[in-house]
């Protein structure tokens, strides 16, 4: 997207150029959707009350980086979940700050723990002076991610920022 703002006589234009399609990911495996098949085969798990880690843990035994049922995540399971009306309240708390707390905390004390790095606002480390009191860092990677991290990380490693999407 490209923005330009010009104010000619008191009177400001705007002009703004985007692409209005999102194209360059139909192809990748970690942007394709779970089949129907894949999510019906899951949704007996959660229901039974196996625990995420496990059921995530089975998806990855047999792991093939073209292969989507190797990617599932939390966020699939949790999906599946809300679409078949399993369990409850997924929220651990009404305050984001808390919330996140609880589940890093839960995270943390899984066999395989995927946070990386967790700085609530308001702390300081010392050992960073450049990442200030007022930001807040969560850093985390599964295993599947950790494998893909060994397979590609030498010549390229992405990062997602979200800011704001909450507001």
């Amino acid at each position: 997207m490209n923005v330009t703002a010009v104010t000619v006589d008191g009177i400001m234009e705007i002009n703004v150029r985007y692409q209005s399609v999102h194209v360059g990911h139909e192809l990748e495996i970690g942007k394709l959707k779970l089949s129907k098949n894949e999510r019906v085969d899951l949704a007996p798990s959660p229901q039974l009350g196996i625990p995420m880690a496990k059921i995530l843990d089975k998806t990855r035994e047999n792991f093939s980086a073209t292969s989507r049922l190797s990617l599932t995540t939390r966020k699939d399971l949790h999906n599946i979940s809300m679409d078949f009306r399993i369990g409850g309240e997924t929220v651990q708390h009404q305050d984001d700050a808390t919330s996140v707390a609880i589940l890093v905390e839960k995270l943390t004390n899984e066999t395989s723990n995927p946070v990386l790095v967790y700085k609530a606002v308001g702390e300081i480390l010392q050992d960073y002076p450049k990442i200030h009191q007022e930001d807040f860092l969560l850093g985390l990677m599964n295993d599947a991610q950790e494998k893909l991290f060994e397979l590609y990380g030498s010549s390229c490693v992405m990062i997602d920022s979200t800011h704001g999407t909450n507001q």
